[in-house]
């Protein structure tokens, strides 16, 4: 796996980021915890996602880690969805990966 995070700034947050659907049952976790700059990118979010979970990659990230997988959605505290390529995060957010795609 080469994931290569291009750091802009050295203050690093730690965020939680809670894993729902796919992304919970391919890594046996209700959540983890990423370091990220406060202002960082989305590839740079999905490439500390796969260093602490590697088991998502192809699954829920892009095998070239640029984002998630097409059907999967990122969300700031139940709030806000997160569309853009910047991502600005603080302490206390928790970042949810969320399939976009409803069972029935």
């Amino acid at each position: 796996m080469v994931c290569v995070v291009a750091t802009v700034e050295n203050t690093k947050v730690s965020v939680k980021v809670e894993l729902f659907g796919t992304a919970r049952l391919a890594t046996g976790k209700r959540a983890v915890e990423v370091a990220l700059s406060r202002n960082t990118s989305r590839r740079d979010f999905v490439c500390a996602l796969a260093d602490v979970c590697p088991e998502l990659v192809d699954h829920v990230i892009r095998p070239d880690f640029t984002d998630l997988q097409e059907g999967y959605l990122l969300n700031r505290d139940g709030k806000a969805f997160l569309t853009g390529g910047a991502i600005s995060v603080n302490p206390g957010d928790t970042l949810l990966i969320i399939s976009s795609q409803a069972g029935g």
